[in-house]
């Protein structure tokens, strides 16, 4: 059996994971939504060292290998409103397979690539497992939500990170 990458947001004890094309599906379909929200959305679930080289920004001391997030507090409050009021909504409310809409999983990352900016800096590949159930992408982005929303809480990024 072949293995599915994943995206991870931990911090402390709460952790939440999501198969990296279902990932993708999401950070594209927010992309729909509201570009803008969107953005700031990615740079909340990049960590802070990617964010830095990705947007040409002095890295510091910092390696590939930190895993702290992006986190700008009035930006990661924008995000969890953006996923409260409109990502979940719309995904709960799809009644039609996602990545039907889009044409199918090659069709889905031609757009991918050549329609989403900076969505970019994460790969995606046909190898990639891609749940596309609204209902169940929804999910995903709520938990995602809950996370960023404990890392408000104690005010500390959460850990993000591809295996």
């Amino acid at each position: 059996m072949k293995k599915t990458r994943s995206i991870y947001f931990e911090n402390n004890n709460e952790e939440e994971h999501i198969s990296f094309g279902s990932f993708a599906i999401c950070m594209y379909y927010a992309v729909q939504l509201n570009a803008a929200k969107a953005k700031k959305l990615f740079d909340a679930t990049i960590s802070e060292w990617k964010y830095r080289a990705e947007y040409e920004l002095s890295t510091g001391s910092l390696t590939p290998d930190h895993t702290e997030a992006h986190f700008t507090v009035s930006e990661v409050q924008e995000v969890v409103s953006f996923l409260e009021n409109d990502v979940v909504p719309a995904l709960n409310a799809e009644t039609q397979d996602i990545l039907a809409q889009y044409g199918g999983k090659s069709n889905f990352i031609n757009l991918y690539y050549n329609n989403a900016e900076f969505l970019k800096f994460n790969g995606i590949s046909e190898n990639d497992f891609f749940d596309s159930d609204g209902e169940t992408l929804a999910h995903y982005m709520n938990r995602l939500k809950l996370i960023l929303q404990y890392s408000l809480s104690v005010n500390q990024a959460c850990d993000v990170y591809v295996r």
